[in-house]
């Protein structure tokens, strides 16, 4: 992974962090003890580059050590800075890089709206008229029915991981279902039977999936998992647990 005029590469180990080959900062300091998503040291590179060229694109290197809360750190820096095209290699054995998928910033649809619904509903605001509650209230039942919202959740205890499967199965406001499987086999099971449904084949994230996470799992023990979604044609966006 080589940096160029419109490539930011980011190499994160244990101990340290660079961009485009120069230290920036140590890794426990400014990642992992610090309280909120925003790596400042990085931000401000990254938004002093993006200045240069209105296309530029992120190379992000990562040792396989690492948890996955450093990961998310990185990657959240890395949209809030405005960068979209977005990959990611983990440890040196790797074959391709990964896509990260960024949906708040390419979905305007439904993605936006939901957002702006749970923060309507956090801040307890009442609606101005009638009209504009049954607006949105087709907004959100026609949602319901154009999206599954599959998400997969990866736990770990005792060296054990768990796994989760949520999805809207009926296509109705409240008709989400969630599948708690016991190991891996039972996961791939019930992805393929999802991709073969004939009452999803129509929904428009039937190719994309919502990668959320333990921040302490490793790296390491989750890329094969990374790499099946790859091979089955998900685009891959993440989230962590608790954040």
């Amino acid at each position: 992974m080589t940096s160029s005029d419109t490539v930011t590469v980011i190499d994160v180990n244990a101990k340290e962090y660079s961009i485009n080959g120069n230290v920036v900062g140590k890794t426990s300091d400014d990642v992992i003890q610090a309280e909120n998503l925003l790596i400042k040291p990085i931000d401000l590179r990254l938004k002093s580059l993006i200045k240069k060229t209105n296309e530029y694109s992120l190379h992000i290197h990562l040792a396989e050590n690492l948890s996955y809360g450093v990961f998310y750190k990185i990657i959240a820096t890395a949209s809030f800075s405005g960068i979209t095209s977005i990959q990611y290699v983990v440890g040196n054995k790797f074959k391709t890089p990964f896509e990260i998928y960024l949906p708040e910033r390419n979905d305007r649809g439904c993605q936006k709206f939901k957002s702006v619904m749970r923060l309507f509903n956090l801040l307890n605001e009442t609606y101005k008229s009638s009209d504009e509650f049954i607006k949105d209230k087709r907004q959100e039942i026609e949602c319901a029915e154009k999206y599954m919202e599959l998400s997969l959740f990866v736990t770990e205890q005792n060296m054990i991981q768990k796994y989760e499967v949520r999805l809207n199965e009926l296509g109705i406001i409240g008709g989400g279902k969630s599948y708690t499987l016991k190991n891996e086999k039972e996961l791939w099971n019930l992805l393929d039977d999802i991709r073969s449904r004939t009452d999803l084949e129509n929904k428009l994230d039937r190719n994309k999936i919502v990668f959320v996470a333990d921040k302490n799992i490793l790296l390491k023990n989750i890329v094969p998992i990374i790499t099946k979604l790859t091979e089955y044609g998900y685009e891959i966006s993440y989230a962590a647990l608790g954040s």
